[in-house]
């Protein structure tokens, strides 16, 4: 069992998604070479191991065990990092697909114990118009399970963004109450965000959640930008190869992470 590990959760057989991982994990390496990964996905013959990179089939009966009758897909990506911190790794930082890594961030693992974790970043509190909007059919609600206890939503409850996971093995306890949690929320409202605030909520109860903030990873889930990413990393992947931005994260390099101006203004007129 890994130390100290980057984790990943991938699902579906969208190829963008697969696309997103290699770039990741590429720019990941080129800022921290000696980082070690696993990746937990479900095509998972979309690239073969290399000497820093483990890869672990996702297969149907994980799926199926892991959504149960739910639809939310998030609970897979939630239960696969409990997988990898049950089974590969010890203390892990597990990345969203849609990041790209800037600068070393093994440092943070020596941040990571049973009261303090790393989260992306702080996006606000319920109260934040647009969340308390989001949220109107949850807030002031409180829900209550036998096992894992009574919680009320708040508008000083916290949203923190999710695509920056850094915890080890004392965590593990909390997965079934978040996933509980995170299920009773997706059901009554309309957006994705269930996941990240159900995390946020009990990793802050736990104890202190630091920030690494968007200086240390670009997480580029707007669309407009990353329509622009995807097709960098279609052109990158076209131009090398899958394995050699894994086994040569330089090339990672030729990645254009911001639209140059041209384009944005293109983007912006549409």
């Amino acid at each position: 069992m890994i130390e100290k590990g980057f984790a990943y959760v991938v699902y579906g057989t969208q190829l963008r998604h697969y696309n997103e991982l290699v770039g990741s994990i590429s720019s990941l390496l080129l800022h921290n070479p000696s980082a070690k990964v696993v990746v937990l996905a479900e095509m998972a013959d979309f690239f073969s191991e290399t000497e820093q990179v483990k890869v672990v089939k996702l297969d149907d009966t994980l799926k199926s065990e892991w959504l149960g009758e739910s639809n939310y897909h998030f609970r897979l990506k939630l239960s696969g990092l409990r997988h990898i911190l049950e089974k590969y790794v010890k203390t892990a930082i597990f990345l969203d697909t849609d990041t790209l890594v800037k600068k070393s961030i093994m440092h943070y693992f020596d941040e990571i114990s049973t009261n303090q974790s790393v989260l992306h970043k702080l996006e606000g509190h319920l109260s934040k118009k647009r969340f308390s909007r989001q949220y109107e059919n949850v807030l002031e609600q409180t829900f209550s399970h036998p096992v894992h206890g009574t919680y009320h939503i708040s508008k000083i409850d916290p949203m923190y963004n999710s695509g920056f996971i850094g915890i080890d093995q004392s965590h593990l306890e909390m997965f079934e109450p978040v996933l509980w949690l995170m299920e009773e929320i997706s059901q009554r409202i309309t957006f994705h965000t269930a996941e990240q605030f159900a995390l946020g909520l009990f990793l802050q109860k736990k104890g202190n959640v630091l920030t690494a903030g968007d200086s240390t990873v670009y997480h580029y889930w707007h669309k407009k930008p990353r329509i622009f990413i995807h097709e960098e990393l279609k052109r990158v992947i076209t131009r090398y190869s899958v394995q050699e931005l894994l086994e040569s994260p330089h090339l990672s390099k030729d990645i254009k992470a911001r639209r140059p101006f041209s384009r944005w203004l293109k983007d912006k007129t549409q």
